[in-house]
């Protein structure tokens, strides 16, 4: 079984790596326009998901269990912190240009 989590840890990390790279992409799209900012500050949510995810791979090896499960808590709460963060800069442009309405 633990060689699954492993595995499934590995895969995660990386996808979590792919995601930054993408929302660093996008941001480099609105280089220069108002959805720069926020694209930028979510290109930093996964990173923080991928060293929540990495100190748990080390947990599930055995390496500093309890320490490391610390730190696992730390970057998910960093992970959330940052997403809202990000999110909430995309909703305050969205309404205060009034994006997405017909009229």
């Amino acid at each position: 079984m633990m060689v699954v989590e492993i595995i499934v840890d590995s895969l995660v990390i990386f996808l979590s790596l792919g995601l930054s790279f993408y929302a660093y992409y996008l941001s480099r799209v609105f280089r220069g326009g108002i959805m720069e900012k926020p694209f930028r500050i979510l290109a930093l949510a996964p990173l923080f998901f991928m060293i929540g995810e990495s100190m748990r791979l080390l947990e599930v090896t055995g390496i500093l269990a309890e320490f490391v499960d610390i730190l696992h808590s730390v970057g998910e709460g960093f992970f959330i912190v940052v997403l809202f963060y990000g999110f909430s800069l995309l909703s305050s442009i969205w309404r205060s240009k009034k994006l997405g309405q017909t009229t």
